[in-house]
C-alpha cells in the first residue's frame, strides 16, 4: 500500500501521504516537538517548539506570513471568565544594552505599514485606507470603555529626551 511514503528522491527527503489527515503525535508526558533546521552557517538551530505541557507553541527568531487572502491573520480569543483580566493579544518589547549609538534608533513595540496603488475607484466608491481601526462596543455594565488608551512616561534621571507624547497625531 502506499497510502504513507517516506522517500529521498536524491534531493529532498518527503513525507507523502494519500489517504486522511497527516498527524505528528507526542505521547510522552512533559515532552515537546521541536523543529530543528540548519542557521545558514553550519550549526542547528531551533525555530519551532510545540510545547504541550506549557499548551504555548513557540517561534524563534523571524515569522513571516505572506498571503494575498482576505484577513490573513486573524487572532480570535473568547473570554467566557468575567471575573479575569484578560488580554487577546500581548507584545511585550524589551530593550536593553549601553552601547554607544551612532544614530538614532527607534525601538517599535507595533508598527503598522500600509500602502496602497489600488485605483478604479470613483466620487462614490472609494479606497479607504486605516492604519489602526479600533471598533470597541460594550453592551454589558462596563464602567470605562476605550477605544484607544495610550501612555508615555519617561523616568530618565541622565541623557537628552526631547520629547515624550501619550499620542502623535497628524493628519
Amino acid at each position: 500500500s502506499s497510502d504513507f511514503l517516506i522517500f529521498h528522491n536524491g534531493t529532498n527527503t518527503i513525507l507523502h501521504n494519500d489517504t486522511g489527515d497527516l498527524k505528528i503525535e507526542q505521547d510522552k508526558d512533559g515532552a515537546d516537538i521541536i523543529f530543528t533546521a540548519d542557521n545558514g552557517s553550519g550549526g542547528l538551530e531551533t525555530y519551532y517548539t510545540i510545547d504541550g505541557s506549557a499548551r504555548r507553541n513557540t517561534f524563534l527568531n523571524n515569522v513571516l506570513i505572506q498571503s494575498n487572502e482576505h484577513n490573513s491573520l486573524n487572532i480570535v480569543a473568547a473570554d467566557t471568565v468575567a471575573d479575569n483580566a484578560f488580554y487577546a493579544a500581548s507584545i511585550d518589547l524589551n530593550c536593553s544594552g549601553n552601547d554607544v549609538l551612532t544614530s538614532s534608533r527607534n525601538k517599535v513595540g507595533l508598527y503598522v505599514d500600509v500602502d496602497s496603488s489600488a485605483t478604479g475607484g470613483d466620487n462614490v466608491n472609494q479606497h479607504r485606507l486605516t492604519g489602526v481601526y479600533s471598533d470597541v462596543r460594550a453592551t454589558g455594565d462596563s464602567d470605562l470603555v476605550r477605544g484607544g488608551y495610550f501612555f508615555a512616561q519617561n523616568n530618565s534621571n541622565s541623557g537628552v529626551v526631547g520629547s515624550v507624547y501619550g499620542i502623535q497625531a497628524s493628519a
